[in-house]
């Protein structure tokens, strides 16, 4: 699991959170695939969604990698600062909260009564995550990697989700039903043309081409 290390911009605070909790997912991409590029973002001020309740605030990137080095750095900042040492976020376990991949943390219990409603079918566990981890606006008008529909090859490619979240729908379903990925892909490709397609419309589906 990758975290960030970041500063907060409105007060002299520092925490530690999942890079999913970065808004602009193209940031928090290139964080989780290349973590050397720290070194170009390191100061760049960035949204952080520190509560899903709450708006996000802006912080100043600091560093990237494993939550318990961070942790260490953190409190090796608070105490040069003389500030107060405080757990941040992820110091306070959750029980209701889950890793389903990548650091996206979901509701325990959401889990669980997903995985009870639909028993050995992947394609509803992942379409039931993504519109957990995605809200019905994140989802509007998007398609799930960004890619060309097959049907209307000429129209242009429709912007893709946030991939981190993606990833971690996709991940945890096939971990945890054994499933095709390729499926899951598919059944999740298909929901986002269907959020976007007239009702009683004989149009195809605008199901992007899947890698």
């Amino acid at each position: 699991m990758t975290y960030v290390l970041i500063q907060w911009v409105s007060e002299r605070k520092w925490d530690v959170y999942p890079i999913s909790c970065i808004e602009d997912a193209s940031v928090g991409y290139r964080l989780y695939t290349d973590k050397k590029c720290i070194g170009e973002l390191r100061g760049t001020v960035v949204n952080v969604r520190w509560d899903k309740h709450k708006e996000p605030e802006p912080a100043t990137l600091l560093d990237v990698g494993k939550q318990q080095r961070l942790e260490l750095k953190r409190a090796d900042l608070v105490r040069n600062s003389g500030a107060d040492i405080t757990p941040t976020a992820t110091d306070l376990s959750n029980p209701e909260q889950v890793d389903i991949g990548s650091g996206v943390m979901v509701e325990e219990a959401q889990v669980e009564n997903l995985k009870r409603s639909c028993p050995g079918n992947p394609g509803k566990l992942a379409r039931g995550l993504l519109r957990i981890v995605f809200s019905a606006k994140e989802m509007k008008g998007k398609s799930l990697f960004g890619r060309k529909c097959n049907a209307k090859k000429e129209q242009e490619a429709k912007e893709g989700l946030d991939p981190v979240r993606v990833k971690a729908v996709i991940g945890y379903t096939v971990s945890s039903l054994n499933a095709d990925p390729v499926r899951v892909k598919t059944s999740l490709s298909t929901m986002l043309a269907r959020e976007v397609a007239p009702k009683q419309s004989q149009e195809p589906l605008e199901v992007e081409h899947l890698p």
